[in-house]
């Protein structure tokens, strides 16, 4: 993101694609977008005698990866209120817990925490990613909000944006595609006004 770009109409290009995460809201031209941003922090464990055993990575809503260099990480937080990326105690134990409550056999072990990390994922407000050309400004594409799925989300998005910027087959469904149009966001816009007004 290029904090000096403020008229994207000024910029000379065939194609703008705005994957800047929150920033994509910022446009003057966007005025429609909404975007959250969203805090997770993932706790990384020792492996112990149990979780070493862990063949592929258990997802329950959050998740333990099976272990790696002797290490498994658990995560993740999800807090719209929280807007640092500070390494939390008690998220720590939140990760554990959650873990424990969902995963019977490691309900009453007991865990070395060794280290976390915390970043900031940006999300919309009905869970599902922005992709797709812009409505109304030609040759401008958006790819983001993709939460917690950003690095299976954004390479599909990469595809499927390819694809419409060369006019070809495209490797969504129709479905998936309605899904993701960020048009949806402009005409909720335009509903919203129509109820004001």
């Amino acid at each position: 993101y290029n904090s000096r770009i403020e008229n994207l109409a000024e910029v000379a290009a065939d194609a703008i694609i705005l994957c800047n995460a929150s920033q994509a809201a910022s446009f003057d031209c966007l005025p429609w977008l909404t975007l959250e941003e969203v805090r997770g922090q993932i706790t990384k464990i020792s492996a112990n005698e149990h979780t070493a055993k862990i063949k592929s990575n258990i997802h329950y809503g959050g998740y333990i990866s099976c272990p790696q260099d002797g290490s498994n990480v658990i995560g993740a937080t999800f807090q719209k209120w929280i807007g640092h990326t500070d390494i939390l105690e008690e998220d720590h134990d939140r990760n554990l817990t959650h873990m424990q409550e969902a995963v019977p056999f490691l309900s009453d072990q007991i865990f070395e925490v060794t280290t976390g990390w915390a970043g900031i994922r940006t999300a919309s407000n009905d869970r599902f990613p922005l992709v797709g050309a812009v409505p109304g400004l030609d040759r401008l594409y958006i790819s983001c909000a993709f939460g917690s799925h950003g690095i299976v989300g954004s390479h599909a998005a990469a595809h499927y944006i390819a694809d419409l910027i060369r006019d070809g087959t495209v490797s969504l469904s129709q479905d998936a595609s309605n899904a993701l149009i960020p048009q949806r966001f402009l005409e909720r816009a335009k509903k919203k006004q129509g109820m004001v007004s």
